[in-house]
């Protein structure tokens, strides 16, 4: 026995990402659990990564690298499922861990501006706070922005 003068109710049929909601949910997922990451990035970089000496541009970026790439690897927990596809998690991750990066070079070399004794390489410091923020704000972000990219250009799935 059907009724047909019940309600029907639209369900949207584009991708979730079109929700400023669920991009605000992901986001607020995202940004502690990528901070925690980065966090654990930044213990890595005490325990493996040997500690550059004054003007050593490449272990400098090797850290913020590895800092940037725990970050995104933690943000990727919210974003999982952006694509619905291996490849599209492989992409997400990627714009995150280059996001994850520029945050950390940006929160770095704001934080040096602004904070007084700029030591990255002990965790209590506030400078590494700045810089273990940086990275898990600019992972989100960039994750934030390709989700707006893709729901824009009507890309459900990347394959």
């Amino acid at each position: 026995m059907t009724d047909t003068n019940q309600k029907g109710f639209l369900y949207k049929t584009s991708i979730v990402e079109t929700s400023r909601a669920i991009l605000g949910v992901r986001v607020l997922v995202g940004l502690p659990i990528a901070a925690v990451a980065a966090f654990i990035g930044s213990i890595f970089n005490g325990i493996l990564v040997p500690s550059p000496v004054a003007g050593d541009v490449l272990a400098f970026t090797v850290r913020m690298a590895v800092i940037g790439i725990f970050a995104s690897t933690g943000g990727l927990i919210a974003w999982f499922n952006l694509f619905e596809s291996k490849r599209g998690a492989v992409l997400v991750w990627i714009v995150a861990a280059a996001g994850g990066l520029l945050g950390a070079l940006a929160g770095y070399y704001i934080g040096d501006r602004y904070i007084d004794h700029p030591d990255v390489y002990i965790l209590n410091q506030r400078l590494s706070q700045a810089v273990l923020f940086g990275a898990a704000l600019g992972a989100n972000a960039m994750a934030t922005l390709l989700a707006i990219a893709a729901a824009r250009w009507g890309r459900k799935r990347v394959t």
